[in-house]
């Protein structure tokens, strides 16, 4: 790979622009213009340090020698070996280890310009750092936005998103430094953007730092789920050179936390928070999963009104609805659900809690894309050591289907282990996957809390599990298939799983537990009901839509929970999905 034809160009508005043109291996040129404005450009027109981060990424995941066409300052040059190490590690087996000409060092003799900026989108995490006024190493004196970072922006939304930042800094007593560098063109063909751009926004930075000594690129993480990216606390600094310094932004807050800190402290910020880039707009969609994360943490910090580019209202069907793969992710949201448990918002609690279910304890699609990310990569490592290193090897967690709507689907799964039946709300346990009964709602909606008990067994306030109540009938119990269907060979089978199972007895839930969800009182057109009885010598519990079904399977006590939204969310097929054997229990 070969970046050349390194220039400046003054544009007819006093800006400056800088070229550099990339050619792969036997890939068309592409040439990349970075636009600054007057009195930031460095005046070297052969200054390939810029350039070098996002290119040597590239020739990375190519596996190609990479060659620059002009000078790079000495200090980032010697930390090439240290930036492609920390790459490698973020990516084993994706990226490879390449070889790097330069056409010499690049001397800068003057001091570093004594300004100072932050970067900023107007995210939770750029607003959090811009709000505090400066960085570790000192005060602020400008914010910069980076124009044309997201090419689904149109031109007219690209205007409101400068004018917008520009009034967000005016709120702070900040000036905003604009600068255009449409790299993502670059990037998005490779691998995800996510791993690139601590590398682009070096470009950038390296590009200002005729005008710009400092540079804070606000984390993304907290010091809770710092892991493998393209942009934080390990990496940041390896960008520096003698002119400009970049400085990563505070990891003490979670999300959570930068949001309550932004509420108590520069509320004003509020209605220019900007999250979304799910679609060509200036305001959040309140649909995608970083603005229902967003609108969680400000509901918890009770100022989801303040942010008026949100929806008014957070819909608690899509946050529990939602799965995330990223681990990361997890330990943010746990943060959120934490405040809204200090709040006292118990909607938000259930919403959360059935998310943060669904996302552990299934293997989310989103962890399985073409090109993943240093997240995700890092995700599904620690989820196959956990999953696969602490259990034993022939158990996973059941994959979650590709269906996705809203709401926090009931499934009942048998579980051949424990020789007994399970059930999950917005999640699937370990097991064979017999049926999804419907979906539970959230608090307000429904008016029947209903808990999962840490045995699998489902209980109300007015019902709980009564257990096995015919113990001494056990080897009656064992012998029935000799006098009916089944013979011999069933009655084995039968005295060999309740030889190995455990009797279950009668149960009732914590105090403290939090529901899984709710359940309506009266039926409906759109609902269905939810019943479960008992075996009475094993204590298995079984959910069913209706009391026949329940006698049909061998079990008695018979007793109706409630009703169920009549729609499968996790699944998308409502009713039996199996009607397996079950030796210890059929009749």
């Amino acid at each position: 790979m070969i970046i050349e034809d390194l220039s400046l160009e003054t544009l007819a508005d006093g800006r400056v622009a800088r070229h550099a043109t990339i050619v792969p291996d036997g890939g068309e040129p592409t040439l990349v213009r970075v636009v600054v404005p007057a009195g930031f450009a460095p005046p070297e027109p052969d200054d390939a340090s810029g350039p070098l981060a996002l290119s040597l990424l590239l020739a990375m995941r190519r596996g190609e020698s990479l060659s620059l066409r002009g000078r790079v300052d000495p200090s980032l040059l010697a930390r090439v070996d240290d930036i492609q190490a920390y790459y490698l590690a973020c990516a084993p087996g994706r990226l490879r280890r390449v070889a790097l000409q330069t056409e010499g060092a690049l001397m800068a003799d003057e001091p570093p310009a004594p300004s100072a900026a932050a970067c900023f989108s107007r995210g939770v995490d750029s607003m959090y750092q811009a709000a505090r006024l400066r960085g570790f190493d000192g005060p602020l004196d400008a914010l910069l936005f980076v124009d044309r970072f997201e090419p689904r922006h149109d031109d007219a939304v690209r205007a409101r998103e400068i004018e917008q930042a520009r009034e967000a800094a005016a709120v702070l007593g900040l000036p905003l430094v604009v600068a255009e560098a449409p790299l993502r063109e670059l990037a998005d063909a490779e691998f995800d953007w996510e791993d690139a751009v601590g590398a682009g926004i070096a470009w950038v930075g390296h590009a200002l730092s005729g005008g710009m000594g400092r540079l804070v690129i606000p984390s993304s993480d907290s010091v809770r789920s710092l892991g493998p990216m393209g942009a934080g606390p390990a990496i940041d600094p390896l960008f520096s050179s003698r002119r400009i310094a970049f400085e990563p932004g505070d990891v003490g807050e979670t999300r959570m936390g930068k949001v309550a800190w932004v509420v108590r402290h520069q509320p004003g910020l509020l209605p220019y928070l900007k999250v979304c880039y799910a679609e060509n707009r200036e305001d959040n969609c309140g649909r995608c999963g970083k603005c229902l994360h967003t609108m969680a943490c400000l509901r918890a910090a009770g100022a989801l009104g303040q942010a008026t580019g949100f929806p008014s209202e957070l819909d608690l069907d899509l946050v529990a609805g939602e799965v995330h793969g990223l681990i990361s992710v997890l330990i943010e949201l746990s943060a959120v659900r934490d405040a809204a448990q200090e709040a006292g918002d118990t909607e938000l609690v259930a919403a959360l809690t059935a998310t943060l279910r669904r996302s552990a304890q299934s293997r989310p699609p989103s962890t399985v894309v073409e090109r993943p990310s240093f997240r995700n990569l890092h995700s599904q490592a620690t989820r196959a050591l956990l999953y696969a290193g602490v259990r034993t090897a022939d158990v996973e967690l059941a994959r979650r289907p590709q269906h996705t709507e809203p709401g926090i689907g009931l499934v009942r799964v048998l579980d051949p282990r424990a020789r007994r039946h399970v059930h999950g709300a917005g999640w699937i346990p370990v097991g064979q996957l017999t049926a999804e009964l419907g979906a539970v709602t959230v608090e307000g909606a429904g008016e029947v809390a209903l808990w999962i008990l840490p045995d699998g067994r489902l209980a109300t306030e007015a019902v709980a599990p009564t257990g096995a109540s015919e113990r001494r009938r056990r080897w009656r119990h064992v012998a029935s298939p000799l006098a009916g269907e089944g013979g011999p060979r069933r009655a084995v089978r039968r005295a060999l799983d309740l030889i190995a199972l455990e009797t279950l007895g009668p149960a009732a839930r914590d105090p403290a537990m939090t529901p899984a969800g709710y359940l309506y009182a009266d039926p409906a057109a759109d609902r269905v009901a939810l019943w479960v009885g008992d075996h009475r010598v094993t204590g298995d519990q079984y959910a069913a839509s209706s009391a026949e079904e329940i006698g049909d399977a061998g079990y008695v006590n018979a007793r109706r929970l409630g009703y169920l939204e009549a729609h499968a969310p996790l699944t998308g097929r409502l009713g039996i999905h199996a009607t397996p054997v079950i030796p210890w229990a059929s009749p």
